[in-house]
């Protein structure tokens, strides 16, 4: 998943395209940025993770995430110079059973976008799940509300800036 844009992308998105293997580059079907930066994810998986038989774990997600996130950063910032629209990045990424997020915005003046972490019963925060009293653990940019804005719901939200 990838919320957000990154600057200047038709340029980025050249330079991406030529670094991945051929395989991945034949894997994009679409001309989305997030289909090209989850191409560029992967590519980063397979060089770091250690066992091909195996899930990638939570640190190797986490590592190839930071190094998308660096590389798509630096080829966005040497397409723009000084006076460029910054970039803003958040991702998450799963292996089915842990999920590595990211939060970046790379102009100084401006905060990054958040990512709220909402745990409770789905119920609580309100999501359409089969067992309303089931236990989840969310990640969303924005914290979900009920029906009815200040209707208490929020509090089940937390941001990764409190």
């Amino acid at each position: 998943m990838h919320n957000g844009g990154i600057a200047n992308f038709d340029h980025v998105r050249q330079q991406l395209l030529l670094c991945l293997d051929p395989d991945r580059r034949d894997s994009i079907v679409g001309t989305t940025d997030t289909e090209a930066c989850f191409a560029l994810f992967r590519q980063f998986l397979s060089k770091i993770q250690k066992s091909k038989d195996t899930l990638a774990n939570v640190y190797e997600m986490a590592a190839a995430l930071e190094q998308t996130v660096q590389w798509l950063a630096a080829r966005a910032s040497q397409s723009f110079g000084r006076n460029r629209v910054g970039s803003s990045m958040n991702f998450a990424v799963s292996n089915g059973e842990a999920m590595v997020c990211s939060r970046f915005r790379d102009k100084a003046r401006e905060d990054a976008p958040t990512l709220y972490l909402g745990l409770g019963s789905a119920q609580e925060l309100h999501m359409s799940l089969p067992h309303a009293d089931q236990v989840v653990v969310a990640v969303a940019s924005e914290p979900l509300e009920g029906p009815e804005p200040g209707d208490g719901t929020k509090h089940h939200w937390r941001s990764n800036s409190e």
